[in-house]
Protein backbone atom coordinates (compact mmCIF):
# COMPACT_ATOMS: atom_id res chain seq x y z
CA UNK A 1 0.00 0.00 0.00
CA UNK A 2 1.46 3.30 -1.07
CA UNK A 3 0.86 6.74 1.26
CA UNK A 4 1.78 9.44 -0.41
CA UNK A 5 1.06 12.04 2.20
CA UNK A 6 0.89 11.30 5.86
CA UNK A 7 0.03 14.79 6.97
CA UNK A 8 -3.22 14.00 5.19
CA UNK A 9 -3.99 10.58 6.89
CA UNK A 10 -2.96 11.89 10.52
CA UNK A 11 -4.82 15.04 10.00
CA UNK A 12 -7.57 12.63 9.40
CA UNK A 13 -7.10 10.77 12.49
CA UNK A 14 -6.54 14.06 14.49
CA UNK A 15 -9.90 15.31 12.63
CA UNK A 16 -12.20 11.85 13.78
CA UNK A 17 -10.86 11.23 17.47
CA UNK A 18 -10.30 14.77 18.71
CA UNK A 19 -10.96 13.71 22.32
CA UNK A 20 -8.14 10.70 22.14
CA UNK A 21 -4.98 10.92 23.75
CA UNK A 22 -2.06 11.62 21.71
CA UNK A 23 1.03 12.40 23.45
CA UNK A 24 2.00 12.75 26.77
CA UNK A 25 4.55 15.41 27.30
CA UNK A 26 6.21 16.65 30.83
CA UNK A 27 3.10 15.24 32.71
CA UNK A 28 0.31 16.68 30.49
CA UNK A 29 -2.25 14.28 27.48
CA UNK A 30 -2.30 16.46 24.86
CA UNK A 31 -5.51 15.16 23.36
CA UNK A 32 -5.13 14.76 19.05
CA UNK A 33 -7.51 18.07 18.82
CA UNK A 34 -5.30 20.40 21.19
CA UNK A 35 -2.22 18.76 19.31
CA UNK A 36 -3.70 19.39 15.52
CA UNK A 37 -4.49 22.95 16.58
CA UNK A 38 -0.89 23.38 17.38
CA UNK A 39 -0.20 22.02 14.05
CA UNK A 40 -2.10 24.53 12.17
CA UNK A 41 -0.89 27.46 14.43
CA UNK A 42 2.78 26.48 13.00
CA UNK A 43 1.57 26.22 9.56
CA UNK A 44 0.30 29.53 9.32
CA UNK A 45 3.86 30.98 10.58
CA UNK A 46 5.77 29.22 7.90
CA UNK A 47 3.25 30.18 5.65
CA UNK A 48 3.52 33.79 6.74
CA UNK A 49 7.48 33.26 6.42
CA UNK A 50 7.11 32.29 2.98
CA UNK A 51 7.87 28.58 3.09
CA UNK A 52 6.44 27.05 0.32
CA UNK A 53 6.47 23.84 -1.97
CA UNK A 54 9.82 21.87 -2.88
CA UNK A 55 11.46 24.01 0.48
CA UNK A 56 13.43 22.00 3.07
CA UNK A 57 12.74 22.97 6.97
CA UNK A 58 15.71 22.23 9.50
CA UNK A 59 14.74 21.07 12.47
CA UNK A 60 17.58 21.23 15.60
CA UNK A 61 14.93 20.43 18.42
CA UNK A 62 14.54 16.95 21.21
CA UNK A 63 11.58 15.33 21.44
CA UNK A 64 8.78 17.58 21.77
CA UNK A 65 5.14 18.15 20.40
CA UNK A 66 6.28 21.16 18.42
CA UNK A 67 9.01 19.19 16.69
CA UNK A 68 6.02 16.82 15.49
CA UNK A 69 3.83 20.30 14.74
CA UNK A 70 6.46 21.41 12.35
CA UNK A 71 7.51 18.65 10.66
CA UNK A 72 3.65 17.98 9.70
CA UNK A 73 3.13 21.65 8.77
CA UNK A 74 6.18 21.48 6.71
CA UNK A 75 4.31 19.07 4.92
CA UNK A 76 1.38 20.62 4.50
CA UNK A 77 3.22 23.31 2.73
CA UNK A 78 4.65 20.85 -0.05
CA UNK A 79 7.82 20.87 1.62
CA UNK A 80 10.03 18.74 3.63
CA UNK A 81 12.27 18.36 7.04
CA UNK A 82 15.58 17.99 7.81
CA UNK A 83 15.66 16.85 11.37
CA UNK A 84 19.26 16.95 12.80
CA UNK A 85 20.43 15.74 16.46
CA UNK A 86 20.13 18.63 18.89
CA UNK A 87 23.44 17.17 20.86
CA UNK A 88 26.24 17.55 17.86
CA UNK A 89 28.73 20.19 17.44
CA UNK A 90 27.91 23.46 16.10
CA UNK A 91 30.03 23.15 12.96
CA UNK A 92 28.30 19.59 12.75
CA UNK A 93 25.01 21.02 12.83
CA UNK A 94 25.26 23.90 10.53
CA UNK A 95 27.37 21.86 7.61
CA UNK A 96 24.20 19.84 7.31
CA UNK A 97 21.90 22.38 6.93
CA UNK A 98 23.76 23.96 4.56
CA UNK A 99 24.58 21.17 2.68
CA UNK A 100 21.17 20.51 2.40
CA UNK A 101 20.06 23.93 1.64
CA UNK A 102 17.38 24.75 4.12
CA UNK A 103 15.30 27.65 3.63
CA UNK A 104 15.05 28.19 7.18
CA UNK A 105 15.71 26.11 10.51
CA UNK A 106 13.84 26.06 13.62
CA UNK A 107 15.65 25.76 16.70
CA UNK A 108 15.05 24.66 20.88
CA UNK A 109 16.46 27.47 23.00
CA UNK A 110 19.08 24.58 24.27
CA UNK A 111 20.42 25.69 20.67
CA UNK A 112 20.45 29.18 20.88
CA UNK A 113 23.91 28.78 20.63
CA UNK A 114 23.84 27.86 16.61
CA UNK A 115 22.43 31.47 16.22
CA UNK A 116 25.75 33.46 15.24
CA UNK A 117 27.03 30.71 12.96
CA UNK A 118 23.69 30.84 11.26
CA UNK A 119 23.76 34.07 10.70
CA UNK A 120 27.39 33.88 9.03
CA UNK A 121 25.73 31.07 6.92
CA UNK A 122 22.84 33.29 6.18
CA UNK A 123 20.37 30.76 7.03
CA UNK A 124 17.23 31.61 8.31
CA UNK A 125 16.51 30.56 12.10
CA UNK A 126 13.63 30.81 14.61
CA UNK A 127 13.30 29.71 17.97
CA UNK A 128 10.49 27.89 19.41
CA UNK A 129 9.57 26.23 22.90
CA UNK A 130 8.39 22.74 23.21
CA UNK A 131 4.67 23.38 22.70
CA UNK A 132 4.11 26.39 20.61
CA UNK A 133 5.68 27.42 17.33
CA UNK A 134 8.65 28.93 16.22
CA UNK A 135 8.28 33.23 17.71
CA UNK A 136 10.51 35.44 15.76
CA UNK A 137 9.71 36.70 12.34
CA UNK A 138 11.58 34.27 9.91
CA UNK A 139 11.65 35.14 6.25
CA UNK A 140 12.67 31.54 4.86
CA UNK A 141 15.35 31.84 2.03
CA UNK A 142 14.17 31.52 -1.91
CA UNK A 143 15.66 27.85 -2.01
CA UNK A 144 13.99 24.76 -3.94
CA UNK A 145 16.31 22.50 -3.63
CA UNK A 146 13.39 19.53 -3.39
CA UNK A 147 10.01 19.18 -5.53
CA UNK A 148 7.14 18.14 -3.78
CA UNK A 149 6.63 14.17 -2.44
CA UNK A 150 10.10 14.27 -0.70
CA UNK A 151 8.89 14.06 2.93
CA UNK A 152 12.49 13.82 5.21
CA UNK A 153 16.04 14.09 4.84
CA UNK A 154 18.33 11.83 7.64
CA UNK A 155 21.78 12.47 7.80
CA UNK A 156 24.06 9.13 9.08
CA UNK A 157 25.95 8.91 12.21
CA UNK A 158 29.33 9.65 10.05
CA UNK A 159 31.08 6.70 11.38
CA UNK A 160 32.21 5.37 8.50
CA UNK A 161 33.40 8.73 7.23
CA UNK A 162 31.39 12.35 6.40
CA UNK A 163 27.70 12.06 7.48
CA UNK A 164 25.67 11.47 3.63
CA UNK A 165 21.74 12.81 3.65
CA UNK A 166 19.33 9.99 2.96
CA UNK A 167 16.07 11.23 1.65
CA UNK A 168 12.85 9.71 2.30
CA UNK A 169 9.37 10.44 0.84
CA UNK A 170 6.39 10.19 2.60
CA UNK A 171 5.55 6.39 1.42
CA UNK A 172 8.92 5.27 2.16
CA UNK A 173 7.92 6.45 5.49
CA UNK A 174 4.85 4.94 5.88
CA UNK A 175 6.02 1.53 4.17
CA UNK A 176 8.85 1.34 7.01
CA UNK A 177 6.79 2.34 10.03
CA UNK A 178 4.61 -0.87 8.96
CA UNK A 179 7.15 -2.95 8.09
CA UNK A 180 8.84 -3.23 11.49
CA UNK A 181 5.26 -3.70 13.30
CA UNK A 182 5.12 -6.61 11.16
CA UNK A 183 8.56 -8.18 13.40
CA UNK A 184 7.28 -7.56 16.71
CA UNK A 185 3.68 -9.11 18.85
CA UNK A 186 0.57 -6.95 17.96
CA UNK A 187 0.12 -3.79 19.01
CA UNK A 188 -3.34 -3.40 20.21
CA UNK A 189 -5.98 -0.06 20.71
CA UNK A 190 -5.27 1.41 24.08
CA UNK A 191 -0.96 0.66 23.99
CA UNK A 192 1.10 3.46 24.87
CA UNK A 193 4.67 3.15 23.01
CA UNK A 194 7.97 4.98 24.47
CA UNK A 195 9.02 7.53 22.49
CA UNK A 196 12.43 8.08 23.62
CA UNK A 197 14.67 7.32 21.06
CA UNK A 198 15.98 10.77 19.76
CA UNK A 199 13.33 11.54 16.76
CA UNK A 200 16.57 13.27 14.58
CA UNK A 201 17.41 9.79 13.73
CA UNK A 202 15.29 6.90 11.97
CA UNK A 203 14.18 4.70 14.24
CA UNK A 204 12.72 7.06 16.40
CA UNK A 205 11.25 8.89 13.57
CA UNK A 206 9.46 6.62 12.28
CA UNK A 207 8.76 4.12 14.87
CA UNK A 208 8.51 6.17 18.05
CA UNK A 209 6.87 9.29 16.70
CA UNK A 210 5.46 8.91 13.46
CA UNK A 211 3.85 4.98 14.20
CA UNK A 212 1.73 6.30 16.63
CA UNK A 213 0.52 9.25 14.86
CA UNK A 214 -0.83 7.07 11.96
CA UNK A 215 -2.41 4.55 13.91
CA UNK A 216 -4.21 6.45 16.57
CA UNK A 217 -1.98 5.30 19.49
CA UNK A 218 -0.82 6.91 22.21
CA UNK A 219 3.07 8.14 22.90
CA UNK A 220 5.05 8.59 26.11
CA UNK A 221 7.34 11.56 24.48
CA UNK A 222 10.77 12.24 26.45
CA UNK A 223 13.14 14.82 25.34
CA UNK A 224 15.68 12.71 26.72
CA UNK A 225 16.58 9.09 27.98
CA UNK A 226 18.52 10.33 31.03
CA UNK A 227 18.63 10.41 33.67
CA UNK A 228 16.61 6.95 33.50
CA UNK A 229 14.98 7.66 36.85
CA UNK A 230 12.91 10.29 35.07
CA UNK A 231 12.11 7.86 32.18
CA UNK A 232 10.46 5.27 34.68
CA UNK A 233 8.46 7.77 36.50
CA UNK A 234 7.28 8.92 33.05
CA UNK A 235 6.63 5.44 32.43
CA UNK A 236 4.54 4.84 35.58
CA UNK A 237 2.74 8.24 35.28
CA UNK A 238 1.90 7.74 31.70
CA UNK A 239 0.92 4.11 32.31
CA UNK A 240 3.30 3.31 28.97
CA UNK A 241 3.07 -0.99 28.55
CA UNK A 242 5.56 -0.71 24.73
CA UNK A 243 9.00 0.00 25.35
CA UNK A 244 10.51 0.88 22.02
CA UNK A 245 14.84 1.25 22.26
CA UNK A 246 17.79 -0.07 21.68
CA UNK A 247 19.65 -2.76 23.73
CA UNK A 248 21.49 0.09 25.55
CA UNK A 249 18.34 1.76 27.01
CA UNK A 250 16.91 -1.59 28.19
CA UNK A 251 20.18 -2.09 29.75
CA UNK A 252 19.70 0.95 31.81
CA UNK A 253 16.16 0.35 32.61
CA UNK A 254 17.19 -2.79 34.23
CA UNK A 255 20.09 -1.65 36.47
CA UNK A 256 17.19 0.64 37.58
CA UNK A 257 15.19 -1.87 38.40
CA UNK A 258 17.51 -3.77 40.20
CA UNK A 259 17.99 -0.96 42.48
CA UNK A 260 14.60 -0.61 43.47
CA UNK A 261 12.54 1.34 40.64
CA UNK A 262 9.46 -0.29 39.58
CA UNK A 263 7.19 -0.14 36.39
CA UNK A 264 3.66 -0.26 36.10
CA UNK A 265 1.62 -3.66 36.22
CA UNK A 266 -0.92 -3.81 33.67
Amino acid sequence: MRLDRLDKEIESICRRFPWDRAIWFNGVWWSRGAFWGLVEAVTEKLYDSGFKSGMHLGLVMPNCPSFWAHVLAAWRLGGAVVPYNHREPVNAVTSALKHAKVSMVVLSKERSNLVDELNREHISWGLALYDAPFKESVQALPEYPGQEGGAVIFYTSGTGGKPKAVPLNHSSLYMNALSCIDQVEPIKDGDILLNALPNSHVLGFSICGLLPLLLNLSQCMLSSFMPVKNVLEAIRSSETNVLVGVPMMYQFITSALSQGESLPRR
